[in-house]
């Protein structure tokens, strides 16, 4: 849960913001991400800590949810999240992605009546250096995003 990934200077600068964490429910799914959703005051989040492959660049973190039929689904525009918070850490630095449900949708992590969303996907902190150019414009648009603490 984001308790136990969370950076001490994390929780200092939301407290610092006046901001508090409320109806926190650890994402059992989720665990290796130490997945969780919870109230931020009062917008709605789905968290996870990024996790780094082995051989690859960036961190890679999951992004679904069980259907009523038990099926492994992408997140929807129409569920009621409000950001998606991907904690990133390395050694001694330690940043959060901060992406907005518009962001979400518009850069096709949600799904929409048109397309499938992502079901997992790759965050790219200021720390990692891609070499395609793809994964280089997906970390333009991420560290708008990011904040480090």
């Amino acid at each position: 849960m984001i308790n136990s990934s969370r950076n001490p200077i994390t929780e200092r600068s939301y407290a610092a913001c006046s901001y508090s964490i409320s109806n926190q429910v650890e994402d059992s799914e989720a665990k290796e991400y130490h997945g969780a959703t919870f109230n931020l005051n009062d917008k709605y989040i789905i968290y996870r800590k990024g996790k780094e492959p082995p051989k690859k660049i960036g961190l890679f973190v999951t992004f679904w949810k069980r259907n009523e039929k038990g099926i492994t689904v992408q997140y929807s525009e129409n569920d009621p999240l409000d950001f998606y918070i991907i904690t990133a850490v390395k050694e001694d630095q330690v940043g959060q992605f901060i992406i907005p449900k518009a962001t979400l949708v518009s850069k096709g992590r949600l799904s929409t009546a048109g397309k499938d969303g992502k079901r997992g996907f790759r965050v790219y902190p200021p720390w990692a250096h891609p070499k395609s150019r793809l994964a280089q414009r997906t970390q333009d648009w991420q560290l708008k995003y990011f904040v480090a603490f």
